[in-house]
């Protein structure tokens, strides 16, 4: 007499709504009574909850030791609920018909009957059904991709996890975490990095929306920034197309203001901590215009030095005296409130965005007039360009209001000069940036001959709306400074040193 068949149950559901494992249970019983006409006894349960067969990136766990049981000989038979429980891959149950021909195992589904894969017939049945599910899946696949696509044109909401800085319909402001997102821009665009902005956050409590509930890094956080829902847009596959029915947290030209220093190129790609000093990363070394960093001489000075050939060395301290001194001097001057602006205000930001949403529009309704014959490729490509071109410059002016904003609280201090005194190190810096460019020039040992303080720092004006340069006049040259305006230098080796005003 022979000996009934160890039998291994695979129970599997795709998405567990109601999160009991109700689902695979109701499956394992159903095999259950199957085993039992079938005479065959059951050895294990294997269980895949919440997983679908036809992901890639998630194993199944379950469906693997099954595998693994089948080819040592604990199981010689497998229980299903149905035929699309196992597989929903052709190419995964190849690997399965395979190891059942090698095995010598059964199969059986309740809803299926036995599956004899050591037959023609039964091999072609499998393959029949599997093709039947795999199509399915793809159907499936696409009418959630469509239906996605639509409620993005029409601005809604997508559904997922919930978005950080709002609620889980998806369109209430979570007021929380909304304020937490204005201050990480805002502290962004005033020159702080984003890793001691995640460190502040993270210490405050927030975390990622994600089911995981991950600690918000510098990566997390950088990702949550460069959302076009923070401003109130509804983006497909990397591209904005409209306004979104939820409101934005941020405004427009901050967003953008934020994503433009995100994805400045010349952006470290290392996310390191905050600067511990005035120049470092900022101040260029004046040959090779690296920005230079700060380290220790061998004297155990602290000094700034060119890290791509050494170009340069200078004390730390005496730099950062005479920077400060020079740039505490222009904010003196009327004119550095302009330096300071943007050209672009929040009273003109408007007409912007709506000139950009305008050729949004336009240039969506490119494609119908293609469609329809009322253009040829070649003038839907040229009318393309142009507004693309167009809008690259709208946004690139709401961003540079957004920048100039992260400033605001500068240009309304009673003392400029002494706010920026005043000042933390990443709003003094950002000021720096926005004013000037430093540049560390290499010299001789020493003092040449006619080297004088006065000498020490040159500020050529270059902006073409100052009346002076067209003079040839250098509004901020210490030159023109009486002279106990002139920064005063005690280091020799600031000979030479440039700072070169921005616009």
């Amino acid at each position: 007499m022979n000996s009934p068949r160890k039998a291994g149950i695979y129970t599997r559901i795709s998405n567990d709504k109601e999160g009991a494992g109700l689902g695979v249970a109701r499956q394992a019983e159903d095999c259950q009574e199957l085993a039992a006409e079938l005479g065959w006894d059951v050895v294990t349960v294997y269980e895949d909850n919440d997983i679908s067969a036809y992901q890639r990136k998630r194993a199944r766990t379950g469906y693997q030791q099954m595998l693994v049981d089948l080819e040592s000989g604990r199981t010689n038979a497998v229980l299903a609920w149905h035929t699309d429980r196992l597989h929903r891959r052709n190419a995964e149950l190849e690997k399965f018909i395979d190891l059942i021909e090698r095995t010598g195992a059964k199969v059986s589904t309740v809803r299926g009957g036995q599956v004899d894969l050591a037959t023609p017939d039964g091999r072609m049945m499998a393959r029949m059904l599997g093709s039947i599910a795999q199509r399915e899946v793809e159907h499936g696949q696409d009418r959630v991709r469509r239906a996605k696509e639509q409620a993005a044109k029409a601005g809604k909401w997508r559904g997922g996890p919930r978005p950080f800085g709002y609620e889980t319909d998806g369109l209430t402001i979570r007021e929380i975490e909304a304020a937490a997102v204005k201050r990480a821009a805002d502290n962004l665009i005033a020159g702080q990095s984003l890793r001691s902005i995640a460190s502040e956050l993270t210490a405050q409590g927030h975390r990622t929306t994600s089911t995981k509930s991950l600690r918000l890094d510098e990566i997390n956080l950088r990702n949550i920034l460069l959302r076009p829902r923070n401003a109130g847009f509804s983006e497909l596959r990397g591209e904005i197309i409209g306004k979104a029915q939820w409101p934005g947290i941020l405004t427009e030209e901050t967003w953008r203001a934020a994503v433009s220093i995100l994805k400045d190129p010349a952006r470290r790609t290392t996310t390191g901590s905050t600067p511990k000093w005035l120049g470092s990363n900022l101040f260029l070394c004046g040959v090779c215009k690296t920005p230079v960093r700060a380290s220790m001489s061998g004297d155990r000075r602290r000094v700034y030095r060119c890290t791509n050939g050494s170009h340069v060395t200078r004390t730390l301290a005496a730099v950062d005296e005479v920077v400060n001194r020079v740039i505490v001097n222009v904010l003196r001057q009327p004119e550095t409130a302009g330096l300071l602006s943007s050209e672009t205000t929040t009273d003109n930001v408007g007409p912007l965005r709506e000139e950009a949403a305008a050729l949004r529009a336009r240039r969506d309704q490119l494609a119908l007039d293609y469609a329809e014959g009322n253009l040829n490729g070649q003038q839907v490509k040229i009318a393309t360009g142009r507004m693309d071109s167009r809008i690259l410059e709208l946004e690139s002016q709401l961003a540079e209001a957004g920048r100039a904003a992260g400033l605001a609280d500068l240009l309304a201090a009673p003392d400029t000069a002494q706010f920026f005194l005043e000042a933390p190190l990443g709003r003094r810096r950002a000021v720096i940036n926005a004013l000037a460019t430093v540049s560390l020039l290499p010299q001789k040992r020493g003092r040449p001959k006619g080297w004088s303080p006065e000498r020490t720092i040159s500020i050529p004006n270059q902006s073409a709306s100052h009346p002076k340069e067209s003079r040839g006049e250098c509004t901020h040259n210490p030159r023109h400074l009486s002279r106990r305006q002139r920064p005063r230098a005690r280091d020799p080796t600031l000979q030479h040193s440039a700072v070169l005003l921005r616009r």
